[in-house]
């Protein structure tokens, strides 16, 4: 019985009573559900387990995201480092760059064709817009234009082994295409595919290394558009702002 049962102590009329019941509380004996003697240290310590349940859940949390942006990290430096040395795993001049045809970002070995740059004449500046490039070149296969770079491979990179090979083999007509996947995501099933398109396969560990070698430039019967030269013609650009001399490209 709690002791704020009032009325139950003034059916009791004892005071001996009341003193008994007082004690009872004190040590803890007290049963009623409304006594605050019992409820508030219930819902005090039930709120406690709560909080801290919470916190170490978020602390959890912050932790396996912390892992995953670090794994994440890492597993682009490792394709980046991959790529760089792509020129000396297929043994071909030039050098990776970085750039954006129609919007989409498309990495290259390229180096500079000093045919089709006019040297000892004056250099003509590259024409990157599609429309100028057409009236200058025309719309379709144009095999009298000078290529002013030599496309030697396009790169691609990614985690997805299987759609990295497939998004390199759409480059067919362009030069040699190279999947760049981490080393762990090699498969036969990627071998094979790789083998199929035509693709080289790069693993990206330590040190990078060929797991497959693919074909040797473009795919033989292919014609080279408007688009092929505008590529040339983004690449161009891109070369000769980063090595302005055509002797410090190499």
């Amino acid at each position: 019985m709690c002791p704020f049962d009032w009325a139950s102590d003034g059916r009791s009329g004892t005071a001996r009573s009341t003193r008994r019941r007082l004690g009872r509380a004190a040590r803890g004996g007290c049963s009623s559900a409304i006594c605050p003697s019992r409820s508030q240290p219930a819902v005090v310590g039930s709120a406690s387990a709560c909080l801290l349940q919470d916190a170490h859940s978020s602390r959890h949390n912050q932790v396996g995201m912390n892992v995953k942006m670090i794994t994440a990290a890492s597993g682009r430096a490792a394709l980046t480092a991959a790529v760089s040395v792509v020129p000396g795993l297929l043994n071909v001049p030039g050098q990776a760059c970085t750039v954006r045809l129609r919007g989409q970002s498309l990495t290259v070995i390229a180096e500079l064709a000093e045919s089709g740059l006019g040297l000892g004449a004056r250099r003509r500046d590259p024409i990157t817009d599609v429309l100028a490039l057409e009236l200058a070149s025309g719309s379709g296969q144009n095999v009298d234009w000078p290529r002013p770079v030599a496309l030697h491979a396009v790169v691609v990179a990614g985690q997805d082994a299987v759609r990295t090979v497939q998004r390199a083999s759409r480059w067919a007509s362009y030069a040699s295409r190279v999947a760049v996947v981490p080393a762990e995501r090699v498969s036969d099933h990627v071998r094979a595919e790789a083998s199929l398109r035509g693709v080289w396969l790069v693993a990206a560990d330590q040190p990078p290394s060929v797991v497959s070698a693919g074909e040797i430039g473009p795919t033989p019967g292919s014609e080279r558009g408007l688009l092929h030269r505008l590529l040339d013609e983004v690449v161009l650009d891109v070369l000769v702002r980063k090595y302005p001399s055509p002797a410090r490209f190499a």
